[in-house]
């Protein structure tokens, strides 16, 4: 929070990260009321589902993100107002959907989308988007390769064929443009995203995917003191494997390479083996794993989902080297009462301190504790 010489009061972003380390955190809480009221609504025809959605977002202060280019149009004062439509027709192996939607400063969004079941063995979708750089909606969540849904236009292709029995190959591209720039751009920006992958199911215990990613994209970097964008490209290879050892016990095995290529280039590598393991005569779910990483930097990190509590996800990332192990236990107590526990370690051996500023941690250790309690009534 912020003040003018006028003594009146202003935020320049809203907190979500939910941290309460130091005063200026703590001051941040309760800080800004942010009231949302609109309505949905939709009509349902045989073959087509067509609905309307507005809605008013008000800040009891102004809204004034910080002075880099990038914010320029990004959305700023107390009240937006945003109105779209969306349709969805089926027409037996076919799917159309699409919406289109405007804010208060005119910017438009606008998504197509086409569904292809043309036979058991090949499928295809496609989808389109444009999302004006003075588009606003504080909460808009969509098909994107931004975090913020405006300044990008894009076209999404996407394929499934089953050439053989027991053998299914997935495909997709993606190609987009920001006309505006990004906080991670010096000027307007294109670029391509590639995977191809192949699932291959051996037997009824054991079943494997192979999976290449492509990733082109403009980044900002200083050369001669000054900002410019340059090509920067990742790539990854991975190997998954799962084998049902039996009733009880699932093992996955994962071996996963990254390439950087941008001003160095960069290598990486990461493994894991995990165990589900599932008692038949008692209500517990257990899934530990073991992975040893080795990158070079943040760069070249690799992802990794991990299972976690109920109704709450994890992909951490990695990079540097180290070894990450985690146990997650689901046990079910009663009928009506449900209980999670989670405790990770990510073990470093290439540092003496984690993180930085207030999330550094003193040593190469680091521990996560959750606990979950479900009581249903």
């Amino acid at each position: 929070m912020e003040g003018t010489d006028s003594t009146e009061y202003f935020v320049t972003s809203l907190q979500t990260s939910g941290y309460h380390r130091t005063n200026s955190e703590i001051e941040d809480k309760n800080s800004v009321r942010n009231t949302n009221f609109g309505g949905i609504f939709s009509w349902t025809f045989s073959n087509l589902k067509v609905g309307a959605t507005l809605i008013h977002q008000q800040l009891n202060m102004p809204l004034i993100p910080a002075g880099q280019l990038y914010n320029q149009f990004r959305f700023s004062g107390t009240e937006n107002l945003t109105g779209g439509v969306d349709y969805i027709f089926n027409r037996g192996k076919y799917q159309f959907f699409g919406e289109a939607a405007m804010s208060k400063s005119k910017g438009k969004a606008f998504v197509q989308g086409a569904i292809f079941n043309l036979n058991d063995q090949l499928s295809f979708s496609l989808l389109y988007r444009h999302f004006d750089r003075n588009y606003q909606s504080l909460w808009a969540n969509t098909f994107a390769e931004g975090s913020n849904i405006s300044n990008e236009s894009g076209l999404y292709f996407g394929t499934k064929i089953l050439p053989v029995k027991f053998v299914a190959l997935t495909a997709y591209s993606d190609l987009y443009k920001s006309p505006w720039i990004n906080y991670s751009t010096a000027a307007p920006s294109t670029g391509w995203d590639a995977l191809v992958q192949a699932n291959v199911v051996l037997s009824r215990k054991l079943d494997f995917y192979i999976r290449y990613k492509n990733e082109e994209k403009e980044e900002k970097f200083i050369q001669n003191e000054r900002y410019v964008n340059l090509p920067v490209q990742n790539q990854k290879l991975r190997l998954h494997i799962n084998f049902k050892y039996s009733e009880k016990i699932i093992l996955k095995t994962r071996f996963e390479h990254s390439k950087y290529n941008g001003l160095q280039k960069e290598n990486g590598f990461l493994i894991f083996q995990d165990i589900q393991f599932h008692p038949a005569k008692f209500p517990v779910n257990l899934t530990a794993r073991i992975a040893y990483f080795n990158t070079a930097s943040y760069d070249s990190r690799i992802y990794a989902y991990e299972n976690d509590l109920l109704y709450a996800f994890s992909i951490p990332s990695f990079y540097g080297t180290g070894f990450r192990t985690y146990l997650n236990l689901n046990y079910k107590i009663s009928k009506n009462i449900d209980c999670w526990f989670k405790i990770a370690n990510t073990s470093w051996t290439d540092r003496d301190a984690i993180s930085s500023g207030y999330n550094e941690i003193s040593g190469n250790n680091k521990t996560e504790l959750k606990f979950q309690l479900r009581l249903k009534i």
